[in-house]
């Protein structure tokens, strides 16, 4: 998500007040750190019993969708809740992390 813009884009649906649109960027912006804090743990126990490169792929397709359906939205309400689906599939961000990590500790253990 590209977060310097999303005021921009908000404004960009119609002719609004500064309060609404700094308050629904707000939103927009809240709601996917709202989801990953949530949804985050769950993934990691399903990742933990099905494996995680299935989920992996599975989160690297979701999240380019929901970024590329971002560009789509009409109204703010639409992107509002492909932000909160962007939130829920956030949790590739540190699985990679971890992966990177645990690749390079290997290689230094060896």
């Amino acid at each position: 998500m590209v977060v310097p813009f999303i005021s921009l884009y908000v404004e960009s649906f119609g002719n609004f007040s500064d309060s609404y649109v700094q308050s629904w960027s707000g939103w927009i912006f809240a709601i996917t750190f709202v989801a990953a804090f949530l949804f985050s743990p769950i993934w990691g126990r399903i990742g933990d019993r099905h494996g995680r490169k299935k989920l992996l792929v599975f989160f690297a397709v979701g999240m380019g969708l929901s970024i590329f359906l971002m560009g789509f939205a009409e109204n703010v309400w639409q992107l509002f809740f492909i932000a909160y689906d962007h939130g829920y599939l956030y949790w590739v961000y540190p699985y990679v992390a971890s992966v990177d990590c645990y690749a390079n500790c290997e290689e230094r253990s060896r």
